[in-house]
C-alpha cells in the first residue's frame, strides 16, 4: 500500500483558503472560528452554495448561536452532531454533514473519529422514526429541518435519498473495520442512505490547478482521418488510440508531446483539469455512477473493450490551432491551446481503469472530432450541443453563452467581477464579486416576478426562463439594479434576524413585492423607502396561512410555495 505523505503545504494552503473565508463573512456571520470557516468554505466551493442558502444549512451550534438571540430556556441548543444539511426538493435529496476541522498539522495523521458514527446513526434512527422527543433541546436550525424534511415526506409524498458526508482536513477516513461496521449500520435498518468522505487530499486538489496553456500531439491510426473547412471554420476527424486520449489530459508535457508512449508511461500520471475549463461538466472524484463504473469495467474487459467504439460518441476538441505534417500518409498532429468540451467523466473513468490495471487495459480506438476555432461563441455552442452522456449542470452549460461573457466585460467597466463559473474571480473582493446564480435568481424575482421559483426551482433559471433574462437587453445597469435591491433586502434581513425570523426565507418575495408597490422603478431609494410595506403584506400573510394551518404552518415551507403569490389580490389596495 502506497504510504501517505502528509503535506504542511497542503494543510496551509487550506488554511489560507480558510482565512479568506473569514475575511469575508465574519461580517456577515459573526464568527471567527476556523471549523466554521471550513464548514463554509466546502459548502461554498464543493457544494455551489450561495450566502443565504449556507446560512439555511449550516446546524452547528457554534454557527447558530451567532445568528440567533436566545431566551432563557433555549440556552446552548445542542446540534445533535449534525454541523449542516441541505434539503433539495427539486432533486429529492437530503444532504447530512458531519465536519471535523483540525487546527494542528500535527493532527492530520488521525483518523475520523469512530464515535461520529453512532452519533450520526442516532440522528438518523431518530429522524427516521419521527423521535420527537429527541430533538426537543436541538437548535432552531436542526429543529427547522426536520420539520421541512417530515412536512414534504407528508404533503408531497416526497420519497427522499439521503448522504451522510464525512468531511475533515486529515489524511485518513475510519479504519477499516468501522467503515465496515458504517455499512452495516446503515443495511441493518434497510434505510435509503449512502456515504461517503471527504478529506485533505481530495480538497487540495480541486484547489491545485496548474497552468491552461496546453497543446497535444497525437497520431491518427493509419489513414484515417477527414479534414473540412467552412468559412473560416477548420475541422478534423480522426479515429485515435484509446490511450492516447487519456495522455492528451496528462500534466505531464512531455508525456502529452511524446506520441510513442506506452499505456505504462502514461499510468499514475495527474490528470490536468484545466484542459477542461470549456467543458461544462463537473467529474466527481468521488462518483460512483453506473455509467462510470461502467467505463472501467469495458475498459478492462477483453470482449466489452472491442465495442467500446460502437457504444460511445466521439471525442470533441476545440483548439487555437491544428499543425500537421502533409508529406506522410499517418502525420503526427500538434493541437494548439486545446480544450475538450465533452467526456470529462469518460476519461476520468479510463484514466483510473489504466492507473488500476495497466497490464489488462486494452488498446482500442476512439473517433476524435476536433475543431480549430478562436470564435467564442462557436466554442461554446460547439461545448453546449456536444454534452449528452451523464446529467450535466444547466448552469455550467449556460456559463460560456456569449450574452454572459458580454455582462462580464462591461460589468468589469464598473469595477465589478461577473462570475459566469463559481468562483471565477476568488481572489477579487467578495463585495465586488457578482455569482451569475445569485443575480439570476434575483432577476428572475424581481424582473420575471416568480420569487416561488428562484427560491425553490432554479432550474428554471438555466433553462425555460434564461432567454427572458439573457438577451442582447440585458446591461449592466440592469443587472446592478436587481442585484442591489437584493442586498438591501439582505442587510435588512440580518438587521431584523432576531425581531422577524421569517426573513430569513422571504428575501426572494419582497423583491417580489417591493417590484409591485414601487412606481419609481429606476430609483433605489424608492424601493428602500418601500420596504416596510412589503413586511406588512409578508406579515398579513403569514397570520392568514398561521390562522389556516395552526401547528403545522412554518416558514420555510411557505416561501418556497406560490401561496404568498395568490394573496396578493387580497391584500392590494
Amino acid at each position: 500500500m502506497e504510504e501517505i505523505i502528509h503535506s504542511i503545504q497542503d494543510f496551509n494552503l487550506l488554511k489560507s483558503k480558510i482565512e479568506i473565508i473569514i475575511d469575508n463573512y465574519w461580517t456577515v456571520f459573526h464568527f471567527k472560528e476556523e471549523s466554521i470557516g471550513f464548514s463554509i468554505f466546502i459548502l461554498e466551493e464543493f457544494y455551489g452554495l450561495q450566502e443565504d442558502e449556507i446560512e439555511d444549512s449550516l446546524t452547528d451550534s457554534i454557527f447558530v448561536t451567532r445568528q440567533w438571540t436566545y431566551s432563557n430556556n433555549e440556552h446552548s441548543p445542542h446540534d445533535r452532531w449534525i454541523d449542516a444539511i441541505i434539503v433539495n426538493e427539486e432533486e429529492k435529496t437530503v444532504d447530512i454533514f458531519n465536519f471535523k476541522y483540525k487546527q494542528n498539522f500535527k493532527d492530520v495523521g488521525k483518523y475520523f473519529e469512530s464515535t461520529e458514527i453512532d452519533k450520526v446513526m442516532s440522528f438518523l434512527r431518530n429522524l427516521f422514526e419521527r423521535n420527537d422527543k429527541a430533538f426537543i433541546n436541538s437548535n432552531p436550525r436542526i429543529k427547522n429541518k426536520i420539520r421541512e424534511i417530515e412536512f414534504l415526506q407528508d404533503k408531497k409524498y416526497i420519497n427522499f435519498k439521503f448522504k451522510i458526508h464525512f468531511v475533515a482536513n486529515i489524511y485518513n477516513w475510519f479504519s477499516e473495520d468501522e467503515t465496515i461496521r458504517l455499512k452495516c449500520e446503515i443495511e441493518r435498518y434497510q434505510w435509503s442512505v449512502e456515504y461517503d468522505f471527504m478529506l485533505l487530499p481530495t480538497i487540495v486538489n480541486k484547489l491545485s490547478r496548474p497552468i491552461r496553456n496546453i497543446n497535444w500531439r497525437f497520431r491518427a491510426i493509419n489513414d484515417r482521418y477527414f479534414e473540412k473547412s467552412w468559412y473560416g471554420y477548420k475541422a478534423l476527424i480522426a479515429e485515435v488510440k484509446w490511450e492516447d486520449i487519456v495522455r492528451l489530459t496528462l500534466e505531464n508535457e512531455e508525456l502529452r508531446g511524446n506520441c510513442e508512449a506506452t499505456i505504462f508511461d502514461i499510468a499514475n500520471n495527474n490528470i490536468n483539469e484545466n484542459i477542461f475549463d470549456d467543458n461544462v461538466r463537473i467529474y466527481l472524484t468521488q462518483s460512483k455512477s453506473t455509467i462510470n463504473q461502467w467505463i472501467k469495467r469495458t475498459a478492462l474487459s477483453a470482449d466489452e473493450s472491442l465495442r467500446f467504439f460502437f457504444y460511445n460518441n466521439w471525442i470533441t476538441i476545440t483548439c487555437n490551432k491544428i499543425i500537421q505534417d502533409p508529406r506522410v500518409s499517418a502525420p503526427n498532429i500538434t493541437l494548439e491551446w486545446l480544450q475538450v468540451v465533452n467526456w470529462w467523466q469518460t476519461i476520468h473513468s479510463l484514466k483510473e481503469a489504466l492507473d488500476e490495471d495497466p497490464e489488462n487495459f486494452k488498446e482500442v480506438s476512439v473517433l476524435c472530432r476536433i475543431y480549430e476555432t478562436s470564435d467564442i461563441n462557436f466554442k461554446s455552442k460547439i461545448a453546449e450541443y456536444t454534452n449528452n452522456q451523464n446529467a450535466v449542470s444547466d448552469r455550467d452549460i449556460k456559463s460560456i453563452d456569449i450574452y454572459q461573457i458580454k455582462l462580464e466585460e462591461e460589468l468589469k467597466t464598473k469595477w465589478f467581477f461577473y462570475e459566469r463559473k463559481k468562483n471565477q474571480y476568488i481572489s477579487e473582493q467578495k463585495i465586488k464579486r457578482i455569482d451569475s446564480e445569485k443575480l439570476w435568481q434575483a432577476m428572475l424575482a424581481f424582473y420575471e416576478e416568480l420569487p416561488m421559483e428562484a427560491k425553490n426551482k432554479k432550474k428554471v433559471i438555466f433553462t425555460d426562463k434564461y432567454d427572458q433574462i439573457f438577451n442582447s437587453d440585458l446591461t449592466a445597469d440592469k443587472a446592478l439594479r436587481a442585484i442591489n435591491i437584493y442586498l438591501f433586502v439582505e442587510k435588512k434581513k440580518r438587521e431584523l434576524k432576531d425581531e422577524k425570523k421569517y426573513l430569513g426565507h422571504a428575501s426572494y418575495y419582497i423583491l417580489f413585492f417591493l417590484k409591485k408597490i414601487t412606481w419609481e422603478w429606476k430609483n433605489q431609494n424608492e424601493y428602500e423607502k418601500n420596504y416596510p410595506i412589503a413586511l406588512e403584506y409578508i406579515e398579513q400573510i403569514i397570520k392568514k396561512e398561521t390562522e389556516k394551518l395552526g401547528d403545522e404552518y412554518f416558514d420555510a415551507v411557505l416561501f418556497k410555495s406560490n401561496r404568498p403569490k395568490s394573496y396578493l389580490s387580497e391584500l392590494w389596495l
